[in-house]
Formats: C-alpha cells, structure tokens, sequence
C-alpha cells in the first residue's frame, strides 16, 4: 500500500472547525478564543462550522447538521 502525504499547511490556508460529536461551548469562550488566537497567530484562518457551538441533547446539533458540517 502506497502513502499517500498531504500538502503541508501553511500560513494562509484555511483550517474548518467542526464538532461531530460535542459541542465546542463545552470548553470555556476563553479557551477557545485562546486556541483560535494561536492558530491565527501561525498565519491561518479559522472558520467554524456553524454546528460547533449549538447542543441537541449531548451532541453539536442534530445528526443533519452534524453530517453537513464542511
């Protein structure tokens, strides 16, 4: 079996947040904030799929939004 190497990210590219499964707002906005400053900080930009922050029973949105996160 070959292996297959992706391209390296690098400053610019964009990074998708999501949630499959917990919501983000489990953490803290501060630890967050904190994670997406450092990962801006290195040069990225940072989208969040609309799912992260909204909570359907113990999950990130119902299994529709969950599926069509990006």
């Amino acid at each position: 079996m070959k292996l297959l190497k992706p391209k390296a990210l690098k400053p610019g590219d964009t990074l998708g947040i999501v949630a499959f499964s917990t919501p983000i707002s489990v953490s803290s906005e501060e630890a967050i904030q904190r994670s997406y400053g450092f990962l801006r900080s290195k040069g990225f930009q940072v989208v969040e799929a609309a799912n992260c922050r909204k909570t359907v029973g113990h999950a990130a949105g119902t299994i529709k939004e969950r599926q069509s996160a990006p």
